[in-house]
């Protein structure tokens, strides 16, 4: 640290920003990641990717995960540290990509058979993302969060649970007598 105490590097102001994530003081992490990017050194690329993980902790919709995955997808091998957590950009871009076709699926109607029917179709797809882009792996998002381990299987079998009860749903709906 420089003589005066108030007057930062970037690389200071990055080491302070990964001492307040560890700490889960995020909106301070957020401040410090900022004023590095605001000094445009070495640190700012990685200080950017550690700006939208904390966007995605604070913004859950399909939308802030599809434009994440892309920005994502450009920084390819990168690999930051958040908190604890190595975290390579690409396969966070594919973890966000699921987690909008979940969110998507999630927020469309379900009021009527024809609206479950294409609700739970949109859960499958999202499962079926999942389950063959992450599969046993250990969902990012969540473990560095919380401290839940999550795996794109399990994720995807609950998915799949709530695309089959949406679908029986539907059923039920056209033909109570076929739903029993």
């Amino acid at each position: 640290m420089n003589g005066l105490g108030f007057f930062k590097t970037a690389a200071e102001e990055f080491e302070q920003g990964n001492k307040y994530i560890k700490m889960k003081e995020y909106s301070k992490a957020r401040a410090a990641f900022e004023k590095a990017i605001s000094k445009k050194t070495k640190e700012y690329e990685v200080a950017q990717v550690m700006i939208t993980l904390l966007n995605l902790q604070e913004n859950n919709k399909a939308s802030t995960y599809a434009s994440t995955a892309a920005f994502l997808q450009q920084k390819g091998e990168l690999e930051v540290t958040f908190g604890f957590s190595a975290i390579k950009c690409s396969n966070l871009a594919i973890e966000c990509m699921a987690k909008a076709a979940e969110l998507n699926a999630l927020e469309m109607p379900s009021n009527n058979s024809q609206e479950l029917k294409a609700r739970a179709e949109a859960l499958f797809t999202a499962a079926i993302k999942y389950q063959s882009e992450i599969g046993m792996n250990t969902l990012i998002i969540p473990e560095v969060y919380t401290t839940v381990k999550i795996t794109g299987i399990h994720k995807a079998s609950y998915l799949m649970a709530t695309g089959n009860e949406d679908m029986a749903e539907s059923v039920a709906m056209e033909d109570p007598k076929e739903s029993c």
